[in-house]
C-alpha cells in the first residue's frame, strides 16, 4: 500500500502561482476605463458634410481634330540608318564618337 502512495505522488506535480504584475495592472486599467458618451453635438464641428462629388469631365485626346490628323499623317517617316543628304557629314563623325584625346604634360 506504500508503494502506491509514492507512485501517485510522482504522477501530478504543482507548481507555485506566479503572478504577473504588468498583465495585472493593464487588465485592472482597461476595466476602470469609462468611454465618455458622445452625442451627435459633439461630432459636429469635427465632421464635414457629405456632398455627392461632381461629375468627372471626358478626356480630351490630343490631335483629335482633322487637320492635327492630316499633318501626322502626311509627316516624313524617320528610319535608323537611312541617309539623308543632310545627315551626309553626320555619318563621318558617327566613328569618331570614341575617339580618345591625348593629353600631353600629364604625368601620372
Amino acid at each position: 500500500m506504500f508503494t502506491l502512495r509514492a507512485a501517485s505522488r510522482r504522477a501530478f506535480s504543482t507548481s507555485i502561482a506566479r503572478r504577473n504584475l504588468i498583465s495585472e495592472a493593464y487588465t485592472r486599467e482597461v476595466r476602470a476605463f469609462k468611454a465618455p458618451k458622445l452625442s451627435a453635438k459633439d461630432a459636429e464641428g469635427q465632421v464635414k458634410p457629405w456632398s455627392a462629388p461632381s461629375a468627372p469631365k471626358p478626356p480630351v485626346v490630343e490631335g483629335a481634330d482633322a487637320a492635327d490628323l492630316q499633318a501626322y499623317a502626311e509627316a516624313p517617316v524617320e528610319v535608323e540608318g537611312q541617309t539623308n543628304t543632310k545627315s551626309g557629314s553626320t555619318q563621318a563623325n558617327d566613328e569618331d564618337w570614341l575617339a580618345f584625346e591625348e593629353e600631353e604634360g600629364v604625368a601620372v
